[in-house]
């Protein structure tokens, strides 16, 4: 098959567009936009679907993300696998009260999603050795003034009913906001670090 091809001359390369903008170029505009949206921002375009309800049994040792003492928490892979998008998720899932089923923590006579929001959060700003990647105080600042005496359920009971769901998000929110942006997953530590 031979192809051919015509001369232009200088007149066919000149664009004549004699029309007013109309619907083909507001859909042009639109799909650059996604475009750009899609890939440009991917984390924002796509939105985080990760059902904590399905955490199953977390060990009482070690942090949620340690495998020695979880290995089989596909919930936490999937949100470490999210990376920083996994953070924005967690907060917005901290005032959840929905029960779950089953045992999940040992001990606890129910437990709430937004009670593994926080221990998941919690843990993910904690490093090998049990220390807060955020600048102090951290999130410790939500529980610090609890009684640590108690049972680790009493204790947190105690945190929702001081400050209410919503109010640990707000103050988680308030914590974290300085830092948005700036967080990195450090595969050496298994959690969360603060960039500058």
């Amino acid at each position: 098959m031979t192809v051919q091809y015509l001369p232009m001359t200088r007149e066919d390369t000149k664009m004549k567009s004699h029309r007013r903008p109309g619907v083909s170029d507001r859909r042009l505009l639109w799909a650059l936009f996604l475009f750009i949206a899609l890939f440009r921002f991917p984390a924002a375009a796509q939105k985080l679907t990760v059902d904590l309800r399905k955490i199953g049994h977390i060990a009482p040792n070690g942090r949620v993300q340690d495998k020695e003492y979880n290995p089989n928490l596909a919930v936490v892979d999937q949100l470490i696998s999210a990376g920083p998008d996994a953070i924005p998720f967690l907060v917005s899932k901290l005032e959840d009260s929905t029960v779950i089923r089953g045992r999940v923590l040992d001990s606890w006579p129910r437990v709430r999603v937004g009670d593994v929001a926080w221990f998941i959060l919690y843990d993910f700003f904690t490093t090998r050795s049990l220390v807060s990647t955020l600048p102090d105080p951290g999130l410790f600042a939500i529980i610090g003034g609890e009684d640590q005496g108690q049972t680790g359920w009493k204790s947190w009971a105690a945190v929702v009913r001081k400050y209410g769901r919503a109010g640990i998000r707000k103050g988680v929110e308030a914590i974290l906001k300085p830092y948005e942006g700036k967080f990195l997953w450090n595969p050496a530590e298994r959690c969360f670090i603060v960039t500058e």
